[in-house]
Order: C-alpha cells, then structure tokens, then sequence
C-alpha cells in the first residue's frame, strides 16, 4: 500500500516534468523545488492564515501555478521558442538553487510539519493502514486519471498533443502555442504542487524536500516513457 502511495505521487510529478517537455521541449529541474513550494504554501495557509485544510490546498496550488505561468513568461520563454535546450537547462538549475535558498531565509531552516487531515486507520483485508495515506492513493490516482482524460477529449489538451507531436504543423492549424505553453507549465508545475500539498501532512516540510521526488520522477520517466 505505500508502494501504491509513492507511485501516485512519483506519477504526479513524472507526468508534470513529461508535460513541459512535450509542450516546450526543455526539462524542468525545478519542478522539486516547486513541489517544495506547494507545500510550504500549506502550511502557511493552513497556520498563518487560519484556512482550512481544502481551501488552502487550492489556494497553494494556484499561487505556485501562478509563478510557473511566470517563469515560462520571463525565464524560458525566449530560449524554448529558439530550441536552445541547453540555456533552459542552466535557467532551472540556477533557479532550483534560487527557491532552494530563498526558502531557507524565508521560511527558516527548521522543518515545518502539518496536522493531519484524514485520521484514522482502514481494514483492507485484514490489514490496517492509515486512512491518510489511502485518501493520497486516491486522490493522486484520480488526479493522474483527470489528466489522461483532459489531455484525449478536452480541445486545449488535444491542442497540448499537437503542439508536442510537431510545433510548426500546430501554429499552421492555427494554435495558440504561446497560450499553450503557458497551460503546459501551469498544469505541469501546478501537478508537482499538487504533490507537495498533499505529502506535507504525511512528511515534513523543508527546502531540500523536492530533489529527492525529482530524483525518482526522473527514473520513472527513463524507465516508464
């Protein structure tokens, strides 16, 4: 079962990093430390500013997919329209130490934990297990399953497809691949906060906590496509 949980969450963040790619060919070694702020997001939400638990996960969620719309806009979005891979490259490791940093003197070094949501533990075959991290299973998997479904039927995902598949046939149809882009990092960056909204209350909160998810989501790229 936590098998199940740690393959939801490295799905989420896996499918991410594969979306940006897709949609803009570079690949985002930020996307830990942007699961990093998703979850430093939370507990601010939850402790500073009294929200609840639903309301500050969404909140979390938005203010990270807000500043991934504008890091494509000010950091990528003159090299990835070039092809100039390794530019983007040397942008995201830069500002994975940036976040990295910048969260040590904002947030401070100590680690942050939050209170749990689902408590309680369930029977599943005689086995007992903790109700929160089954919700994670669920959640992460219905997250996972929205995706594919979005990507298939919706217009902006088939127009997601076709700006992966071959960039100049798409702006010949007559798609929008800036607006595109934009959606892609959103929904990307916005799938690794997602992730690090949902562990925060599972695991605890700190600066470095995104490089060992990355590290693994990469693996689950390179071995799963």
């Amino acid at each position: 079962m936590n098998g199940f949980m740690l393959a939801g969450l490295y799905c989420l963040i896996s499918a991410g990093v594969t979306l940006i790619f897709g949609v803009m060919h570079i690949v985002n070694f930020a996307q830990g430390a942007f699961l990093m702020l998703g979850a430093y997001m939370l507990y601010y939400m939850l402790t500073l500013f009294g929200f609840d638990f639903y309301t500050s996960f969404v909140l979390a969620v938005l203010i990270v997919g807000v500043l991934a719309i504008l890091t494509e806009r000010y950091l990528y979005h003159r090299f990835w329209l070039s092809g100039a891979v390794l530019p983007c490259l040397v942008v995201s490791i830069g500002l994975t130490q940036v976040m990295q940093n910048g969260a040590l003197l904002v947030f401070g070094i100590n680690e942050k934990s939050v209170d749990s949501v689902f408590s309680g533990v369930i029977d599943i075959f005689g086995m007992r297990f903790s109700f929160e991290r089954f919700m994670i299973i669920v959640f992460a998997y219905l997250i996972i399953v929205a995706l594919m479904v979005f990507l298939k039927t919706s217009k902006r995902g088939q127009a997601m497809r076709a700006v992966a598949q071959d960039y100049d046939a798409a702006r010949l149809l007559g798609i929008n691949t800036k607006r595109i882009a934009m959606l892609g990092m959103f929904i990307g960056v916005g799938l690794s906060a997602v992730a690090g909204a949902i562990i925060a209350p599972v695991f605890s909160v700190n600066a470095y906590m995104g490089e060992f998810w990355m590290l693994k989501a990469f693996l689950v790229i390179v071995i799963g496509g």
